[in-house]
């Protein structure tokens, strides 16, 4: 199940690679969201949809609505508890395909896919997606 896990994941990531990012249709969240319903086989995500999905279209947008939800650590354990997703306890040992919460560069965190070894995949502006090596905030297991 690992391996079959394992390639259903870098398929994601190719395909996601060539794909353009746009704020409330393809950023972080609805990219974590495709990936969470690929991998589970099932939507799960149509009221997190009715709620979020095109209500904001810029990075200021995203900040207002991520603050009223209560955060993004908030917005992110909604997600989880959508997909059923138990929270992991040990956040370094986050397992290819768990959903993360990684800090970029300047300190603010974004939610992302655990590829394993330390390293987590992001959306990337204005498109794709990048592998880096961030420090997981939280982490809720896909197993």
């Amino acid at each position: 199940q690992d391996r079959d896990m394992a390639g259903l994941l870098a398929e994601f990531l190719r395909q996601s690679a060539g794909t353009a990012s746009a704020w409330g249709r393809v950023d972080c969240y609805w990219w974590t969201v495709g990936w969470l319903e690929r991998r589970l086989g099932r939507r799960f995500a149509d009221g997190l949809r009715a709620k979020y999905f095109g209500r904001y279209r810029t990075a200021a947008g995203c900040e207002r609505v991520v603050r009223r939800a209560g955060g993004i650590e908030a917005v992110a354990a909604e997600l989880a508890a959508a997909a059923g997703l138990p929270e992991c306890g040990d956040v370094a040992g986050a397992s290819p395909g768990d959903m993360v919460l990684v800090r970029r560069d300047d300190g603010v965190p974004v939610i992302g896919v655990s590829v394993g070894g330390g390293r987590s995949a992001v959306r990337r502006w204005p498109s794709g997606i990048a592998v880096v090596r961030r420090p997981v905030v939280r982490a809720w297991s896909v197993a």
